[in-house]
């Protein structure tokens, strides 16, 4: 996967240096569009399991898989069905992101017997999306067998005596990551059950801090968004929509950010049900009810956050002339995601591959607007 990562951040600055000659948004709908470019479910699960058991090369991976699960201990329908491991490795299909598929992975995790780093890399750069939710009781012991090397039957056994209905004045309000140190100063599985037990408001609740920091880039955003209505260029297009006090509809916030027209209470649902896009770009792209909507899921939120911080940075370098590079861009999103117990950013993965190479543009805020209208035009 190194080399895929590194054949993938080679092409943000070959399609950039191409759009720069051509400024034809074809360029990047075309590389997006093209099944060659991204890496498929199948091609990443080989290839980590290649390097991780090298003597596998060219074998037969489902039947290997299958003595996985046999060698561990871990029933095979919680891997996947036959027809479902033969669609992983044979067709374009990739797992769809729920709880189901995460169960899935863990299952494969442990019949594989990757370690934690192996666990993350399958979670984030195979399955595309994140490896260990620090508010799921059930992943934070996944996660603490896999670090300790126990089984897949310890893990499920562990997860049997989890007590739902726990609830004591112990139970305050804790940072994610500050869930994941408390269970890494944990080497007792009685002591791992206790914790989970006395704090278990914690692990009903989800993304808490993710909820805090969208909000606080809403607010910021807000304020940009205002001042860029404001800008003589955009005098006509936006003439009346907007009064000139503090607030901003999430329609016409959602309209400024993206150009995408949305009128009423129809939102953005369906805007990109027929754009031609990858699906990992296209499912549960932020809409303007996003910005308002209780609940969301990690991967919503994920990408409200990326869309946000985004806008907030590509406004600095477009309109205020900011000295601000993908690397300073790279680094400040990645430590906000790791805050948020939210997968790095990967150009392996579609959605994450646009926002960077829009960063890489000289006026990112028309390069990432002017490849949304392309291909809703298209």
């Amino acid at each position: 996967m190194e080399n895929y990562t590194e054949k993938m951040d080679d092409r943000l600055w070959e399609k950039a240096e191409e759009f720069d000659e051509t400024e034809n948004y074809e360029v990047v709908t075309r590389f997006l569009n093209n099944k060659n470019e991204f890496q498929s479910f199948g091609e990443g699960l080989t290839y980590l399991i290649n390097k991780k058991y090298p003597e596998t090369g060219g074998s037969d991976l489902l039947k290997f898989i299958k003595n996985s699960c046999e060698k561990n201990n871990v029933a095979m329908s919680e891997v996947a069905s036959n027809n479902t491991l033969k669609n992983w490795f044979y067709t374009d299909i990739r797992p769809k992101k729920s709880d189901a598929s995460r169960n899935s992975m863990f299952a494969l995790a442990f019949a594989l017997m990757l370690n934690e780093k192996e666990t993350i890399d399958l979670f984030h750069k195979v399955f595309l999306d994140r490896a260990f939710n620090n508010r799921s009781a059930e992943e934070i012991i996944f996660y603490y067998c896999i670090k300790h090397k126990k089984s897949w039957k310890d893990a499920k056994q562990m997860t049997q005596l989890i007590d739902d209905k726990s609830n004591t004045d112990l139970d305050k309000t804790i940072y994610s990551k500050d869930i994941r140190n408390d269970i890494d100063s944990i080497s007792d599985e009685a002591e791992l059950l206790s914790y989970i037990n006395n704090h278990s408001n914690n692990f009903r609740k989800n993304n808490v801090h993710a909820e805090c920091e969208k909000n606080k880039l809403l607010l910021e955003v807000k304020e940009l968004a205002i001042q860029e209505i404001a800008l003589p260029e955009h005098e006509s297009q936006f003439d009346g929509r907007q009064k000139g006090d503090k607030s901003l509809s999430n329609n016409l916030l959602y309209e400024i950010l993206t150009e995408i027209k949305v009128s009423a209470n129809t939102g953005t649902r369906t805007v990109f049900q027929n754009a031609r896009l990858p699906k990992e770009i296209k499912n549960r792209f932020p809409e303007s009810n996003s910005f308002c909507k209780n609940n969301l899921t990690s991967e919503e939120l994920r990408k409200v956050i990326i869309l946000l911080f985004s806008y907030k940075t590509w406004y600095m370098v477009q309109w205020e002339g900011a000295n601000y590079g993908i690397e300073d861009y790279t680094v400040e999103l990645n430590q906000l995601l790791i805050e948020c117990n939210y997968p790095l950013l990967y150009s392996g993965n579609p959605f994450d591959w646009l926002f960077l190479f829009c960063t890489q543009d000289s006026r990112p805020l028309d390069a990432f607007r002017g490849i949304i209208q392309e291909v809703l035009e298209e």
